[in-house]
This record gives structure tokens, sequence and C-alpha cells, in this order.
């Protein structure tokens, strides 16, 4: 009985036991749960986001912006990749190829400071790369675009993109907007409440659209006519070889065919230039050669006309070089639709004409307003001497590639000479004053001179003071050129046109076609718009007035202090001799600053135009015209009174002073190219050594530029006597120096005088 209780104990003891150990293993695992629901998740395992990794960049500026914008965003993707500058500079060079890999590799060579600094990098980067005139190209296009026969969408995509880029305010971008639809959307908008915003003005063109397709409308575009809206570009050049179209000529203007005439001709076998039957447009005889044409000589005219009737107008010329004695014959192409002159690169590489760099490099189109393919022109030859027939003139032209002739004779050559065209003799003539001095008379070697006014022998010297056509000529501009400061966001004023009489129609139409053929005024595209009215003058003629009060109210007025009629009196207390100058179109001498013509735009019932000079009427005009005017004699920190102005004999050139003769010597023993002449002295040679000083055929040779300006304005500035003209400041210093272009740098500095 003992062990029978002994193992009941026993059995008891354990049962209590294994009880305790399952409800402990009941409580852990309660708790384990617990616990397992409060844990945070395990962290995910790191991925790096899928970013592509950007483009290389070989320096197109066209391209900067893209670059960088795809660099700093994959930087900003994977900021762990990139924990330093100095990684971020390194990551951004590994990228670049080119002409942009060679700017960064000195930066490598020389552990430039730039490699630790990122936003100092692309500081740099921005200089060297962007381009420089993109606000210009941007504003540009933004003047030029239209919707033309595509659909409102995508001139609504196209023009969004160029507002990104521009500072125009929203007034501005409302009216190039409006301007650039197609004449049905215009139409409808008239009828339609005015929009205060782009975005509801958009919004508004898109329901008509959508309502003229509800319709049935079928948008069509006349083409463009001579007599369109103008483009001003900054340069115009022609598109390649391979392309189908062929630029403006002079009477070249040939329609396009409509899609239903295209059709008809496709369908009946016709040729789809002439319309004849027979032949195709590839082997059609009246459409023109576009290989290279075969030089010509000059026609009976003796005028450098090719002979062969054409419509095209070739000239014969002849271009000249220092280093050859014979002239270079070349066919040049009169265009009316390039807006300056060229040279084709092929010309100048075979004859190594000289050239100059062109700084900055000039932005260029072609005629369908796309960038050419070679790229910005970089050089322009020197200055280099043509002959047509008996004209002959100084002249430079830019170089570009993949031209159909060796030379281009832009709408510059045409406004400088203004020659005549007699199609039916294929001849020009070049009637101008300014070009008499360039026909060529080989019985007696002299120039004509114009007689045109007649003018006394003691002033014969100064007959181009009196030239009406040297009034006429298009200033060049300078630095008091006449700006038009607008208030920022001022809306932009647009007047309705004034109602006119016969006579004033009549007036307008030769103000126009006077002014259009001087320069003074050209074809806009301007969102601004003021009237014009005629004010009649003392001697019955009528005077053209353009009615700016609008845009004077929103112009920031220019507070130049203009100087006391009593302060100008007293500087001429002394004086005893006065002369009085009407100068011929005052207002035309001076410029519209470059940028501003389009706010100088009026309206006319023969079209839109702006001034390319100062008009009469606007309210800083006045102030402009006084700088201009302003001569360095009359400074206020000028101390000497006009009794102590020499006279003009001391001015003299053969009594050059001492200290001039000694510059003339150091500035000749530092130039290499006068220490070579000492070896071509001899009984026969030009060149010989007087005084210490070397001599050209007797006369002084002038190294440098800054001793030959200084000669110019002593021989042409001259306070007492006025400024002379070209052949007096050319005779008095050819009577004792000498150096190369010596004209032409006279010509210049005459043509350029303020």
């Amino acid at each position: 009985s003992g062990c029978v209780f002994s193992l009941n104990f026993v059995w008891d003891k354990l049962q209590d036991e294994n009880q305790t150990l399952q409800q402990q293993v009941a409580q852990l695992t309660a708790q384990l749960a617990l616990l397992q629901a409060h844990a945070a998740p395990p962290p995910p395992p790191h991925q790096k986001c899928p970013v592509a990794v950007p483009n290389k960049f070989s320096g197109q500026p066209e391209m900067f912006l893209a670059f960088m914008g795809q660099c700093q965003l994959f930087m900003a993707m994977r900021p762990e990749d990139f924990p330093t500058d100095r990684v971020k500079v390194g990551f951004v060079i590994s990228l670049l190829t080119g002409q942009a890999a060679k700017w960064a590799t000195p930066l490598l060579v020389q552990d430039s400071p730039l490699l630790d600094n990122f936003q100092g990098f692309l500081q740099q980067m921005n200089i060297m790369f962007e381009n420089p005139i993109k606000s210009q190209i941007v504003d540009r296009k933004l003047k030029n675009i239209t919707q033309g026969k595509r659909p409102l969408q995508e001139y609504v995509a196209e023009f969004r993109l160029l507002c990104m880029d521009s500072n125009w305010n929203e007034p501005a971008h409302m009216a190039a907007f409006q301007e650039g639809l197609s004449d049905a959307i215009k139409d409808e908008l008239v009828h339609a409440e005015c929009a205060s915003t782009l975005d509801s003005l958009i919004t508004q063109c898109l329901r008509i659209e959508a309502r003229l397709q509800q319709r049935g409308y079928k948008r069509t575009v006349a083409e463009p006519s001579v007599f369109s809206r103008a483009r001003i570009p900054p340069m115009r050049v022609y598109q390649s070889k391979t392309s189908a179209e062929e630029p403006m000529e002079i009477g070249a203007l040939r329609p396009r065919l409509t899609v239903q005439e295209r059709s008809r001709r496709f369908q009946e076998g016709l040729c789809l230039y002439c319309g004849g039957l027979g032949h195709f447009v590839n082997s059609c005889t009246r459409k023109g050669t576009r290989g290279p044409v075969p030089e010509t000589s000059a026609g009976p005219s003796g005028n450098g006309v090719d002979s062969d009737p054409s419509r095209h107008l070739l000239l014969d010329t002849h271009i000249f070089l220092q280093s050859r004695k014979e002239g270079i014959p070349a066919v040049a192409l009169v265009d009316s639709g390039a807006t300056t002159s060229f040279m084709d690169y092929a010309i100048v590489k075979h004859f190594k004409v000289p050239l100059v760099s062109v700084t900055p490099p000039m932005q260029v189109e072609t005629v369908d307003g796309r960038e050419l393919k070679s790229g910005p022109i970089r050089f322009a030859t020197q200055p280099l001497r043509m002959r047509i027939g008996d004209h002959e003139e100084a002249i430079s032209f830019y170089v570009t590639s993949n031209l159909h002739l060796p030379l281009v004779l832009g709408v510059s050559w045409l406004r400088l000479h203004d020659p005549l065209v007699a199609w039916a003799q294929n001849a020009v003539s070049f009637p101008s004053l300014q070009c008499v001095d360039h026909l060529r008379h080989v019985s007696t070697g002299q120039h004509v001179v114009a007689s045109a006014v007649s003018i006394p022998s003691e002033l014969s010297d100064f007959s181009d003071v009196f030239s009406e056509q040297e009034a006429d000529q298009l200033p060049p501009h300078r630095v008091y050129d006449c700006p038009v400061d607008l208030i920022p966001g001022a809306p932009l004023p647009k007047g309705r046109l004034y109602s006119l009489s016969e006579p004033e129609l009549v007036a307008l139409r030769e103000f126009l076609d006077k002014n259009l053929a001087r320069g003074f005024i050209r074809p806009s595209s301007s969102p601004l718009s003021a009237p014009v009215l005629f004010v009649k003058k003392k001697s019955g003629e009528l005077r053209l007035c353009c009615d700016y009060r609008r845009l004077n109210s929103i112009t920031v007025r220019n507070s130049y202090p203009l100087p006391l009629i009593s302060e100008l009196m007293e500087r001429l207390r002394e004086a005893t001799i006065f002369t009085k100058l009407d100068l011929r179109g005052a207002y035309n001498l001076v410029r519209m600053r470059q940028g501003d013509e389009w706010k100088t735009a009026f309206g006319t019932r023969y079209g839109h135009f702006e001034y390319t000079v100062m008009p009469f009427g606007l309210t800083n005009n006045r102030r402009a015209d006084a700088l201009s005017r302003k001569p360095e004699y009359t400074c206020a920190e000028d101390p000497l009174p006009l009794r102590t102005v020499l006279p003009p004999e001391s001015l003299a050139v053969l009594q050059e002073p001492v200290d001039l003769r000694a510059q003339l010597r150091e500035a000749q023993h530092l130039d290499a190219w006068t220490q070579q002449r000492r070896g071509d002295v001899g009984s026969n040679s030009p060149w010989s050594f007087e005084d210490d000083l070397l001599r050209h055929r007797g006369l002084i040779y002038v190294p440098t530029r800054p001793l030959r300006a200084l000669i110019m304005t002593q021989c042409h500035d001259n306070p007492a006597a006025g400024h002379f003209g070209f052949h007096k400041t050319l005779h008095l210093i050819t009577r004792t120096f000498w150096w190369p272009r010596v004209r032409h740098d006279v010509s210049s500095y005459v043509a350029s005088c303020v």
C-alpha cells in the first residue's frame, strides 16, 4: 500500500507540472503572435529608378538645354550615385564628344577648380554652348509663325513651344498668335467676344475650327504673292542643290499648281511643269538647268549681262585680288530673295580669297525658314574690287556653300546702287550718283563728276555734301539710335485707319514708293499699328505724319537734359562768322535702335509698314536728334573755347607734328612687315627709306590702325571749318601718307562720321 501511494503522488505531481508547462506554452505563443503582429515589415530590396543615360553632346547650341536637362534629371533620380560635385562634373564630361570634349579636356589636364563646382561648371558650359542670339531667333519666329494649311492643334503646339523661350508679355503673345491664324478663323473671331488671356483665345479658336469642320468647311489658303506680308529674317540664303524649289529671283515668280490642276495634268499625261504633251517634268526643256552655269561673255550692251534669255538676271563680273594681276571671271545672280551678297566657298578655296571672321557667327535661314545645313556663317571676304561692265566698286561677300552660282548679289546691293534693268535688252545701268565715282574711263583715266547740282568751283571738294543721293542713303547704326522703351505689361495699341482724300492717297502712294526704295521704311508684321494723316506745309506740299499718341502714352520718357539756349549762345559770344545749315531730311539721319523698328509700325490701305529711321512724332525723338548732333568738342569737359580752335591750314598733313613722326618711327621699328621691306629697297623698287622712315613712292608708310585713325581724324574732323568730305580728306592724307586700301579706309571713316 505504501508503494501505491508513492506512485499516485508522483503521477499527480507530473500532471500538475505538465499542466503548468502547457499554460506557459500558451502564454508564450500568444505573446509571440502579438509581437509578430506589431513588428515592422522587412524593408523591400533597393531598386534603382529606370532612367535612360543621356545622349552624348558634341557642342550643337540647339541641343545644349536638352542635354543639360537630361543630365540633371538622371542625377536627381539617382542621388546615391552622385554624392559630390566632382562626381557630377565627371559624369557630364564623360558624355561630351567632338568640340565639347575638346573644350573640357583642358579642365581635366589642369585640374581646374570647376571640377569641384558643379554650378560654376554649368555656367561656363552655358556661356560656351548656349545660342547667344536665341531670344532674337525666338522673337523672329513668333513674328513669322503662321497656321497655313495645317490643323490648328499643330499651330498651337508650335506656338506654345516658342512662348516658353520668349520674353514677350501675354498681350504680345496674343497679338502674334492672332496674326498667324488662318483667314477663316480670323473672320470668325471678328464676331466673337474678345478673349482676355492667351488660353481663352486658343480655346475660342479651337471651338471655331471645330464648328467650321462641322459645317463642312474646307480650309484653303492663298499662295503668297509679291505683296504678301514680309518676313524679316536675320539673313536668307538658298537651299542646297538637291532642293526641288528655287530661290526667288527678280522676275522669276512662278505660281504653284493647285491640287486640281496637278491631278488633271497627271491623269492626262501632261508635263507638271509646262503643261505640254509628249514629255515629263524631268525632261522638260522649259524648266531650265540646275547644273553649273557656263561662263559667258558680256552682251552687246557691254554691261556684263548674260545675252542668253533667261528668267534669271545673270551678270558677268570680274573679281580682283591683290595677289593676282588678272581678274577672276565669275557669274553673279541678282536675287531679290537674298538679304545680302554671298560668295560660294568653292571660289574662296580655289583662288585663296582673303577672309575675315564674322563675330558672332551669323545665323542663316533658307527661303522656307529652315536653318542652313552648313550652320551659321563664320567668315566673310575682305573688301574686294568687283567690275561689272564699266561699273567698278568695293564689296564684301559672306561665304557659304552649296550656291548655284559663284556669286549672289542680294537686296543690300540692289538698295545701294538701285540699278535700272532693261529686261527686253538684258541690260543694266547704274544711274545713281554714288556709282559715278566707280565708272572707269580708259581714255581719260578720270572719274565722271555728277553735275546734277550747280556747285561753285571753290566748293568742288565738298560736292558730296550737296548730293541728294547721299542724303537718301540709309545711315548706319550708331550709339545714339532712337530707342522706344515700352512700359512693362502695357497693352499694345492698334489704331484704326483715318479716311484720306484723293490728293492725300496720291501723296501716300508716292511716300511709300519713295521711302521703300530708300530703305527708310519696310513691310511689317508688327502687332502695333498707328494711323497716318497729312499736314500741309507752307509750300503747299503734304507731309505724312503718324499718330503715335497711343504709343507715346506707354513709352518710357527719356529724361536726358537738353542744353539751354542761353548756354549755347554763350559759347558763341566771341564768334564773328556764322553759317546756317538746313539738314536735308534730318530725322532720316538717325536710325531706330535695332529691334525697336516694329514699334513704329503704321497702317495704310496699301499695307502695314515700319520705320528703320527715326519718324516724326515719337516722344523721345527730339532728344535722340539732339544727341546725334552732339560733337565731342562741345562737351562740358572740353575747356577750350571756340576762339582757341586752330585754323584749317594748321591741320595740313604736310606740317605733321614732330611727335607724330616719332610715333611713326617707333611703329615702323616694331612692325615686322616693315622690317622685311628693308630688303626690297632698291633703284627699281617703289620702297625707299628717308629720315629713317619707310616710304612707298615717296609717301610715308603708316603701319598701325591707331596711327591711321589719328591721321584721318586730323584731316577730316575740323571743328572750325566743318567736317571735310571724302575727296578733300583723301587729298590731304595722300599728299604725305600711304597705307594699303587707304581709299577704302577713308571712305568708311567719312561714311561713319557723326
